[in-house]
């Protein structure tokens, strides 16, 4: 099962996907991937927050900021997969290496890797945020990376087989 997420920050999105992931889970391992990068005081308490909240749930921990796969062998195919969250990886991914301008090169490598993982395993679950109805202005680099996020939600799910938005705690199904 390929089940993509999306939500504004804090809504109820992550426990809703942790819940998802142990019932699909049954007795196989469930593998929380961890895509942030710890960069400041802030981040590091989000961090702390999401560990907190799946400390019972059995998670083995797997941390990938960038190039997933280059852990794609760590994977059985028995296993869970959460991956928290797409705009951590698309923003790694980008920004990475200031060389790279391409787009279209950056989204496919990300759309094929999550495919593969997908591939790899029993289940997926890919959660990301929606970033996109502030109405604010950004920077050329900035919009560029919205675009990219944007594209990567319309491709992710459309290969999905379930995909769910939260808002204030609540679960919409759009398929």
């Amino acid at each position: 099962m390929f089940i993509f997420i999306s939500g504004a920050s804090r809504s109820g999105k992550s426990e809703f996907a942790e819940n998802i992931c142990g019932e699909l889970a049954a007795d196989n391992r469930k593998i929380y991937l961890a895509t942030a990068q710890v960069y400041d005081e802030d981040m590091r308490r989000r961090v702390e927050r999401h560990r907190a909240m799946r400390k019972n749930k059995n998670f083995i921990t797997l941390e990938k900021t960038h190039n997933l796969h280059e852990i794609f062998d760590l994977i059985n195919k028995d296993d869970n997969i959460l991956l928290e969250c797409l705009p951590n990886l698309a923003a790694n991914e980008l920004f990475i290496d200031e060389s790279i301008k391409d787009l279209n090169f950056v989204k496919a490598k990300i759309f094929n890797e999550i495919l593969e993982l997908n591939f790899i395993a029993k289940n997926l679950i890919v959660v990301s945020d929606d970033i996109f109805s502030d109405g604010i202005i950004y920077d050329g680099m900035t919009e560029n990376y919205i675009k990219l996020l944007g594209e990567l939600h319309c491709l992710i799910a459309a290969q999905s087989d379930k995909a769910i938005e939260c808002a204030s705690g609540l679960a919409y199904y759009f398929k």
